[in-house]
């Protein structure tokens, strides 16, 4: 299952989306989380306590919880000056065909 919301920082969505990927991985469901436009953001590392150092704990949590895969584009890495070395997380760094090759490649896909 890849769990997706392509566009928009709306910080609730991105709560909804973890929250989401929490409770399928409870029931034990193959969880990848596809982290688009602007929200890569959230996965960067900071200097220290906030909005966003908050938003990498979750994802770094969900990672414990079984979470499969982070996948990323590097063009939108690119886009919000970011790149690997920057997050705060372990990721799959694709082109945008790979990408949504990986997504279309999953049995559920599920927009958030």
């Amino acid at each position: 299952m890849v769990l997706f919301h392509p566009v928009g920082d709306d910080p609730w969505r991105a709560e909804e989306q973890r929250d989401f990927a929490l409770a399928a991985l409870a029931f034990e469901h193959e969880v990848s989380i596809a982290v688009l436009g602007a929200r890569v953001r959230q996965l960067a590392t900071t200097g220290g306590p906030g909005p966003v150092a908050e938003d990498a704990r979750a994802f770094r949590a969900l990672a414990h919880h079984g979470l499969r895969e982070l996948l990323v584009s590097d063009e939108d890495l690119r886009a919000h000056g970011l790149a690997a070395h920057d997050l705060a997380v372990p990721v799959s760094i694709l082109g945008a065909v790979d990408l949504a090759a990986r997504i279309a490649a999953h049995p559920a896909v599920v927009p958030l």
